[in-house]
């Protein structure tokens, strides 16, 4: 299920917030709504049961653990929120980008080559033949196996992989732009 590193650090990150969240959100609902609105702390039903996990605590005490729990889920939080440039989190704002960008020409759209006899190359030989917006698809990738799954070649059983393919050429982008 969690099959690399970075799976496990998204997961792991988004559990540590949650459990984090509800145990500062208790706290607080101990310190500050249990005795003065009662009615109101039970709209948070998990804070809530955590806030009776904590009823025989002294209030200076629940002040000192929830100021530390806070801080804790807020650099948790924004060390969570940097991991969107790092990992396949940047998926979440790269796709609207690409959305936004998607051409309106039909898919499968041939263009026009002009001067075809005077052309040294078709299509794409070399890093630097792809578009801006071709190399930020490479980028966009989160290797979901979409396309592979719904290639006819691999449906037919042959040995080709446009997911395999996508991540190569990502992986040899990455590389060119770090030697550069």
């Amino acid at each position: 299920w969690l099959t690399n590193w970075e799976d496990k650090v998204i997961i792991g990150g988004l559990a540590i917030l949650l459990m984090t969240g509800f145990l500062v959100e208790g706290l607080r609902i101990q310190i500050s709504e249990i005795d003065l609105h009662p009615n109101w702390s039970v709209w948070s039903p998990i804070g809530f049961v955590v806030a009776k996990g904590f009823s025989a605590v002294d209030t200076n005490d629940l002040i000192v653990l929830h100021r530390s729990f806070w801080w804790f889920h807020m650099i948790a939080a924004l060390t969570w929120i940097s991991l969107l440039g790092f990992t396949k989190l940047n998926h979440l704002i790269g796709a609207p980008v690409n959305a936004f960008l998607k051409s309106t020409e039909s898919s499968g759209k041939l263009s026009v080559i002009h001067n075809i006899e005077e052309q040294d190359n078709f299509g794409v030989s070399q890093l630097e033949h792809f578009t801006m917006k071709q190399l930020f698809e490479l980028d966009v990738c989160v290797s979901c196996g979409r396309c592979t799954d719904s290639c006819p070649a691999d449906i037919a059983g042959q040995p080709l992989s446009p997911m395999h393919l996508i991540q190569d050429l990502k992986g040899y982008a990455k590389g060119v732009g770090e030697r550069k």
